[in-house]
């Protein structure tokens, strides 16, 4: 008698599973400080000098452009498809950044699409890689 009631139970189970299993390997963009590791395959190791942060229940984003901070606003994302308006920075002037800093705002208007894979956060223009963060 408990076997067949265990029986009805095993689809169930199964269901829930892959349930479980479909949303573990879902990559996560909002949450995490993503860190700047390469600018058009060129890598950069300035910590915590270049980074942003997705906040997608108000799609924006924030962070440091290697000197100063930036904020920009960003369509509902849709597949992997991201692209940033009202970016805004502050002004200040770091001597030996400022390249660095004019690339990455420069690329961060280009950006037409994502993907997120092993833990690193690739930003695209319209065919090919601009940013690179990794969390």
């Amino acid at each position: 008698m408990k076997h067949k009631y265990l029986l009805l139970l095993i689809p169930f189970l199964s269901f829930s599973c892959t349930v479980l299993d479909q949303t573990a390997d879902r990559p996560v963009l909002g949450g995490i400080k993503w860190t700047l590791s390469a600018i058009e395959g060129k890598m950069y190791n300035l910590g915590d000098k270049t980074t942003i942060e997705f906040d997608i229940k108000e799609h924006t984003a924030k962070g440091k452009a290697a000197c100063n901070g930036f904020s920009a606003d960003y369509e509902p994302l849709t597949d992997s498809r991201i692209s940033f308006v009202n970016v805004t920075s502050t002004k200040m002037f770091c001597d030996g950044l400022m390249d660095i800093e004019q690339d990455i705002m420069t690329h961060l208007r280009k950006i037409k699409r994502y993907e997120i894979k092993a833990d690193k956060l690739y930003l695209y223009g319209e065919a090919n890689l601009l940013l690179t963060f990794k969390r």
